[in-house]
């Protein structure tokens, strides 16, 4: 099966340290290990930060064919730590995955691919608002798509969300995300999964951090999960993109709500337990 993430790249700058990340990449390092042939729709530039991207992705066996170089640098968010470990963000400006460009190698993914990921951030720029919107319209009826939205303040409005949720099978936000989605659609907090469901979508996906994570089934199934206990907490940071690509490949492999929120939960809870974002799963949290 192929894979295809759609969005930012960019290095996490912790006080000590500069780690690859960005959803969109998170999420595809993830897939990977978990067997699917996974692509990196995004762009780095040709600078020092840019050549390491390629070189890490390229080591996680991420394909690369769908990497653009951009003029632009690199992109960059800076990561300050709370007490807690929880991560807050201060994203550099224009930077290459802006400049995602429409080209063959695209057009031909995007008609071969049999799940897909994509956010808000990368689409605060009209290229790769394009771009990721083309790529969607031309992806295969049965195609998985996934919103992720992962609103990152000031880089999104109700404009861009409303125009991405119809575009989507499953659409994933959480709690702080929530009110302000709601908000979008003139509706309570409580019945934002049903308002979804009117756009198409067929599952929602609230993660609440700690205190777990509740799946919304248009179907009217609802599966709430405690979170999984975490050894020895080091950080936050990639533990929703982990659940992401849980829930993705729970829904390849047709598992039932019950077993999809679970076993992402296990596997972000591993994810917090180590440094960065990508880290190597056991066998046991590979599969399910």
């Amino acid at each position: 099966m192929r894979f295809a993430a759609l969005g930012e790249i960019l290095f996490d700058c912790f006080p000590d340290r500069a780690v690859l990340g960005g959803a969109p990449a998170n999420v595809c390092a993830m897939m990977k290990q978990f067997g699917l042939e996974s692509f990196l729709v995004s762009a780095v530039g040709n600078d020092e930060l840019g050549r390491t991207a390629r070189e890490s992705l390229a080591g996680r066996g991420i394909r690369l064919d769908t990497l653009q170089n951009a003029q632009q640098p690199t992109g960059a968010v800076h990561v300050t730590l709370d007490d807690a470990g929880v991560a807050t963000y201060r994203f550099a400006g224009d930077s290459a995955y802006d400049h995602i460009e429409w080209n063959e190698t695209l057009a031909h993914l995007a008609q071969n691919v049999d799940a897909v990921v994509w956010g808000t951030l990368a689409q605060r720029s009209e290229t790769s608002r394009r771009t990721i919107e083309r790529f969607l319209r031309e992806t295969k009826k049965e195609c998985l798509r996934v919103f992720d939205v992962n609103l990152r303040k000031p880089f999104f409005n109700a404009g861009i969300v409303r125009h991405n949720v119809p575009f989507a099978d499953v659409v994933k936000f959480n709690d702080d995300e929530l009110p302000t989605l709601a908000a979008f659609y003139g509706v309570s907090p409580v019945d934002l999964p049903a308002r979804l469901f009117d756009e198409g979508v067929s599952l929602t996906v609230l993660s609440r951090g700690g205190d777990g994570a509740v799946l919304f089934g248009a179907d009217g199934t609802i599966d709430r999960a405690p979170a999984a206990p975490v050894e020895k907490l080091v950080d936050t940071v990639g533990a929703g993109d982990a659940y992401t690509a849980v829930v993705i490949q729970g829904m390849l492999e047709r598992r039932s709500l019950a077993e999809i929120n679970r076993h992402a939960n296990q596997v972000a809870a591993y994810v917090c337990s180590n440094r960065g974002a990508t880290p190597v799963l056991p066998e046991k949290l590979r599969c399910f």
